[in-house]
């Protein structure tokens, strides 16, 4: 029977679970302090950053000629197909001088215009972006 036990997997010398635990005292529990984070004002949240990673503002300019070459093109489309609208209409009522005559033509004059004007405000918009880009990368 002794050699069953010594046999065993389990080394007799190691307690056991329900033995009384070591008489070596733990040690205490250390306490954390809290720290609270400052409180900063929006001012100083900004974080200091170098030159070279910092994303440059766009041209207010730039943006404003952008936006008018969209524009300028998106109306002259829209001008150029409310010109030719009348013709494709068959209304109740015939449509006033104004309605056939005038509008149309007004607008179909204008049209062509503006939509080359958008196209060559969007071919000088991206002549400025290039130029940045080169003085940019120059230096």
């Amino acid at each position: 029977m002794t050699q069953a036990r010594n046999s065993s997997p389990v080394d007799p010398d190691r307690h056991s679970l329900f033995d009384e635990p070591d008489p070596t005292p733990a040690e205490p529990p250390v306490a954390i302090p809290l720290v609270e984070p400052p409180i900063m004002r929006p001012d100083e949240l900004e974080m200091p950053v170098d030159a070279a990673t910092r994303r440059p503002r766009p041209n207010p300019f730039l943006v404003l000629l952008w936006v008018l070459a969209a524009a300028l093109v998106g109306l002259g489309f829209w001008a150029q197909a409310r010109a030719l609208a009348p013709l494709a209409v068959v209304a109740d009522e015939p449509p006033t001088v104004e309605q056939f005559y005038v509008i149309p033509a007004v607008l179909g004059a204008i049209a062509p215009a503006m939509i080359a004007i958008g196209l060559a405000a969007i071919v000088a918009a991206v002549s400025l972006h290039a130029l940045q880009w080169a003085r940019r990368h120059d230096s």
